[in-house]
């Protein structure tokens, strides 16, 4: 790509489009989080939905002190904010996909599918939050996405490998939505 002026001006726009975007994307994270522990509450999944929740609760914060530390600076060291950014949001994207992995072990068919579709929620709303930036985007939806797919591989079902590549299908989708 040619470096011009114009070029740097769309950057900035979108970069402002990210992270003012970043408080609704994380309140949506700590919403689902919470909802997910209270729905495995009392039951053997209660600590792995307690670190889930604490994990995405401290990243998504200060994800969000990151983006309105670059809204009200400005600074023109855009590549460290988008780094930053792009890191906590992997985090976050990896404490989901590790609680998601823990849903492998456990037989309880009908949290696991509602805990997914929570998931699938925050995947699908991501689109309108990071996919201005496509590295935030893949960041928060990979790991995730490799996780759900291992547990869908690995479950008990005669349909498991028809419900993985529906649930592929959807993330390419997903993914082909986001790219502008």
């Amino acid at each position: 790509m040619i470096y011009s002026p114009s070029n740097n001006y769309i950057l900035f726009k979108q970069i402002d489009v990210l992270f003012k975007a970043s408080l609704s994307g994380g309140l949506l994270n700590i919403l689902g989080a919470c909802l997910v522990y209270f729905l495995v509450r009392d039951t053997e999944q209660q600590p792995a939905a307690l670190m889930l929740c604490i994990s995405v609760i401290f990243f998504a914060i200060i994800r969000r002190i990151v983006a309105n530390n670059y809204l009200n600076k400005r600074s023109y060291r855009t590549k460290v904010y988008l780094v930053s950014y792009s890191l906590l949001t992997l985090l976050i994207g990896m404490s989901w996909g590790l609680f998601q992995y823990t849903q492998l072990f456990y037989n309880d068919i009908e949290t696991r599918n509602v805990i997914f579709l929570i998931n699938f929620g925050l995947i699908g709303g991501s689109i309108a939050v990071s996919s201005v930036w496509l590295p935030a985007y893949l960041a928060f939806i990979l790991p995730q996405s490799i996780a759900i797919f291992t547990v869908f591989i690995n479950t008990d079902s005669a349909s498991k490998y028809y419900i993985a590549f529906t649930f592929l299908i959807f993330i390419a989708v997903m993914i082909t939505t986001s790219i502008n």
